[in-house]
């Protein structure tokens, strides 16, 4: 997806280019590497490449350009969305998916020692926040 959507943002950013007018991408927290602490909103982007196909870090060489357009000119953003969003009505995905396996097994678990924090969002407040 990054391969196809990198030269769509990229000719955005020259159409806007010394306009004025923003350019604004959604852009996701994603994996925070290494990091020893959470990752917020205010880390840069993880480094991408070809190892990261089919993860969302590969959509990180599109964040990266993004912000960088603002060198040429381009008011840039990212919105960091987060990396599930879900609703009371989701019938089907990630988070149904995980919440059925916890009902039959009995409990929720959590890779490694439990600390992993998960970004969550319900569909209303995600609206809300647009």
């Amino acid at each position: 997806m990054a391969a196809a959507e990198l030269p769509i943002m990229l000719a955005y950013g020259e159409a806007l280019a010394g306009t004025g007018k923003p350019l604004v991408a959604a852009g996701s927290i994603g994996l925070p590497g290494n990091l020893g602490r959470p990752a917020t909103e205010g880390d840069p982007a993880l480094p991408a490449g070809d190892e990261y196909e089919g993860t969302l870090r590969v959509r990180n060489v599109v964040e990266t350009a993004v912000i960088g357009l603002a060198e040429q000119g381009v008011w840039s953003s990212v919105v960091r969305i987060a990396n599930i969003v879900h609703s009371t009505t989701d019938r089907a995905g990630f988070l149904p998916t995980l919440i059925a396996l916890a009902k039959e097994k009995g409990l929720a678990g959590s890779p490694g020692d439990g600390a992993n924090l998960v970004r969550l969002v319900e569909l209303r407040q995600r609206i809300k926040h647009a």
